[in-house]
């Protein structure tokens, strides 16, 4: 385990309050439809981050080996929101998955930093969930 994750793993009020805030929420519903794979000596944990497979290990049942992805997802989650300098106790969560801070910057399920565009009309929109947005408007009705 690196670093940063130790680091997390030692500050026990940015965990609860990303417990609060929805964060766990939201990288199980990212997560929806993911079972972990059975290799014969239990359930292989794993899944997919910048296209390349995350394994975690063995666990004896599928609840164990889910628990074990949102656990790692939720450091990582929290390392780059911290990297990044945020206040986790401002953001709020949008669209099941993603979370929007006052100053309009808004951050997936991992904590990567959505980049938005300017529309024809020039407005700043981003696309949440396929859908596109207009980021003032999800500013106006989050806080």
């Amino acid at each position: 385990m690196d670093d940063g994750l130790q680091l997390i793993d030692n500050d026990e009020s940015l965990l609860r309050i990303a417990e609060e805030k929805g964060v766990i929420q939201a990288i199980k519903s990212d997560l929806e439809g993911a079972k972990p794979f059975f290799d014969g000596k239990g359930y292989m944990a794993r899944y997919q981050y910048n296209h390349k497979r995350v394994n975690l290990g063995v666990y004896d049942s599928q609840d164990d080996a889910i628990e074990a992805i949102v656990q790692h997802r939720l450091r990582i989650f929290i390392r780059n929101i911290v990297s990044h300098k945020r206040d986790l106790t401002a953001c709020v969560l949008i669209e099941k998955k993603y979370f929007i801070w006052p100053d309009g910057a808004i951050f997936n399920s991992l904590g990567i930093i959505m980049k938005p565009r300017l529309s024809n009309q020039g407005y700043v929109v981003i696309i949440l969930n396929r859908k596109m947005f207009r980021v003032h408007r999800l500013i106006a009705t989050a806080f």
